[in-house]
This record gives C-alpha cells, structure tokens and sequence, in this order.
C-alpha cells in the first residue's frame, strides 16, 4: 500500500456491498484474501452477498487491512468473523477470534447476544467458544429478557452442554419450558426438539412422580411429549436399577454445581 500511495495510484477495483460502494486497491484484497485465488484484475467490480457481508464489516475489515488498527463496536464483532471466513481472510480471522476467546472482552448479556447471533449464521466456531461463558452464568440468562428470545438453534445448542451451571436437571426442564411458553403458538413445533435435550433420566424419582400428576395441567403438546419422555427415562432407570453391571444406555451426564446455600438442593438429590 505504501508503495501504491508512493507512486500517487489510486484505487483500482470496486466492490458493492449491501447498495455501498467501495474503492480499493487489489493488491491489499489479494495479499489478506484467498477467496479470490491470487486473481483479481484491476478495473473488476465485485458484488459481495448481503447474507455473507455487511456494508459496516466490509469497511471495518479493509480499514484494518490497510492499518492493521481499527475499532470495531462489539455487536458488529460476529459480522466481522463471518466476513473472513467468507472472503478466507485468516490473519483478519484470528485477530477477531482473540477478541472472543479474550475473557474481558464481553460483559454476560453481550456474551448472550453473540452467542444468539453467531447460532443465527451457524458460526459454530463462534457459537462453541461463548457457550462455554454462558454455561457458567444459565441460572442468570434463564431470568433475563434476552433468554426468552433466543432462537431454537441456539437452546439446542446451550441446553445440549455438559457443563450447565445449574443444581439439578430440574433446572433444565424448567428453562426448557419457560422459554416454550413465552411463544408458544409459534414455538410449538420444537416442542420434541427441545425436550429432548432434557435429560429426564436425570430426574429424580420423586419429579417423575409429580410431573406425571400435573400432566393434565400442562400444555397438551408439551404434556404429551413429557409422557413419553418420562416413560421412557423411567424404563431406563429401572434396567439400570435391575441390572447393576448393564451399560449406561440413555443415560447423559451433566456437570453440576453444588452450592451449599442452593435452599432445595438436598430435596432434588
């Protein structure tokens, strides 16, 4: 680039994003990007996909190309990410990516919403680091506003965790269930979906027994996937109770925590 500016040539290729026009110098695009193959001839005219790249990324990525210093707003962070791994940009892509294995970079509701976001454009790269954060913090997030408008890629995908800060697989039904009802005509569908991610066989004996008694108080669709599900946790636990030496089958770990002041956690053991 300093050479180009040296010699007074100014940009030589355009690129449309999103209805916004970009002049660049090829040879800045060339040496960052492998998706153009080392070929990218002056006087070229490229349009980027607008489901692939933003407008803002675009010019955030080229500023930091041609300076390797730019600010980019938190939110705009997972665009960014998207956009090198479109353009195969892997030195832009890793700088990107130590800002979200950096643990200071985000407060726990900016965790969540890059969480959401990077489940949304199946960035599991993404998706797999920041939901190892917001495992630590589930009680918390299941309380906030922006939990109860995750999508249901991103609940299958937090809910699937191993390491889920809560006390008891109750903890897990309940979130499950709260954020079915928080739009139920249109969350319906995943209803199967979502439940399965329950570990039912993890349930204690007696939360068999009084889910099974507060069926008819339960929504029917949800109330009929739950039978099942409790059925089938429950023939599960008795061939395990049978058969001491039988192999675990259905049965899914789960780290808990165990807080010593959690006030229920002796009665759901």
């Amino acid at each position: 680039v300093e050479r180009l500016l040296k010699q007074r040539k100014g940009p030589d290729v355009k690129f449309i994003v999103q209805g916004h026009i970009f002049q660049c110098y090829s040879h800045v695009l060339l040496n960052f990007c492998e998706f153009f193959k080392g070929d990218l001839a002056p006087g070229t005219t490229v349009i980027l996909p607008v489901n692939k790249v933003s407008a803002v990324a675009f010019d955030f990525a080229y500023t930091w190309m041609l300076s390797a210093k730019a600010l980019c707003f938190w939110a705009k962070l997972v665009e960014l990410a998207q956009l090198a791994m479109y353009l195969q940009a892997p030195k832009l892509l890793n700088s990107v990516m130590q800002v979200f294995v950096n643990n200071r970079s985000f407060h726990k509701l900016q965790e969540l919403h890059v969480f959401n976001e990077a489940c949304a454009k199946e960035l599991h790269v993404i998706s797999n680091v920041m939901l190892k954060r917001i495992c630590k913090s589930f009680l918390v997030f299941v309380s906030v506003k922006p939990f109860e408008s995750l999508n249901i890629a991103a609940m299958v995908h937090l809910l699937s965790s191993n390491d889920l800060a809560v006390h008891n697989e109750i903890e897990v039904l309940y979130a499950a269930i709260w954020w079915l009802i928080c739009d139920y005509e249109q969350r319906r569908i995943h209803t199967y979906r979502l439940l399965t991610m329950v570990r039912f066989e993890l349930l204690p004996p007696l939360c068999h027994l009084n889910i099974g008694q507060q069926l008819d108080d339960i929504l029917p669709e949800t109330a009929h996937r739950m039978s099942l599900m409790l059925r089938l946790a429950t023939i599960d636990r008795q061939t395990r109770d049978q058969w001491s030496n039988a192999p675990a089958g259905s049965m899914r770990k789960r780290v808990y925590i165990r807080d010593p002041q959690c006030p229920y956690l002796n009665n759901v053991q």
